[in-house]
């Protein structure tokens, strides 16, 4: 896995809480997961994935997965929509309550309920029927509040 965090400063100083930025942006794989960091927690505020499909004829589905620290599903949200072979789309899962939706063709956004996931939790992304996982391309760029 290529995570890779960045600080963004301080939201409240001397609480142990700052914005960093969670990053994986490794190729030809379209199953990333995100895992917290020993010794902190997460409140996700939003996560931006993209995904390049190569041709290999399929539907695919992206699902965000919220894990425990044992890998058993805490929470789960599906976008509404398939994406076809040689397409590049984006997701925004993003903590406002509302249903999946695709106002414009390949921008998808799917509303998440607030998550605030402790050490060794994970944030598993993936294309549900892994028609390509190894080739497809998705990447992930997130912003939460990390909690120390």
């Amino acid at each position: 896995m290529a995570l890779a965090t960045k600080s963004k400063g301080h939201i409240s100083p001397n609480k142990g809480k700052q914005l960093v930025e969670i990053i994986d942006t490794a190729l030809n794989d379209s199953d990333k997961t995100l895992t917290v960091p020993a010794g902190v927690s997460w409140e996700v505020k939003t996560l931006f994935c993209e995904l390049i499909t190569t041709a290999t004829v399929g539907n695919r589905r992206i699902r965000l997965e919220l894990t425990d620290d044992s890998g058993n599903v805490a929470g789960q949200w599906l976008a509404s929509a398939d994406q076809t072979a040689s397409l590049t789309e984006t997701y925004n899962f993003v903590p406002t309550g509302d249903s999946s939706t695709e106002p414009v063709t390949g921008v998808h956004i799917i509303g998440i309920s607030p998550i605030h996931a402790p050490s060794g939790y994970g944030l598993r992304i993936y294309d549900e029927p892994a028609i390509a996982a190894a080739a497809d391309d998705l990447t992930i760029r997130g912003v939460v509040v990390e909690h120390r």
